[in-house]
């Protein structure tokens, strides 16, 4: 699968490939987290827009989002 090249350039393509093709299946991102995490530096600023949106929106499908302990909340 293109999401595990090395090539940061390959990367970026492959995740604008995957939120065009199969952006809510969250099972390719899954075993894959960690890794894409480890290359955001390293991609483009374009593919960085769209690795944090996948990166984010796999978080909250598998955790959901809790408002009241949100990054604005008045709590914190």
């Amino acid at each position: 699968l293109l999401l595990d090249d090395k090539s940061a350039d390959v990367l970026g393509a492959a995740i604008a490939a995957y939120t065009v093709v199969c952006p809510g299946n969250y099972s390719i991102i899954a075993s894959r987290f960690q890794g894409l995490c480890n290359a955001l530096s390293n991609v483009a600023e374009w593919g960085q827009l769209l690795l944090v949106d996948v990166l984010l929106r796999y978080v909250v499908a598998q955790h959901g989002y809790n408002k009241e302990r949100g990054m604005f909340s008045e709590d914190s």
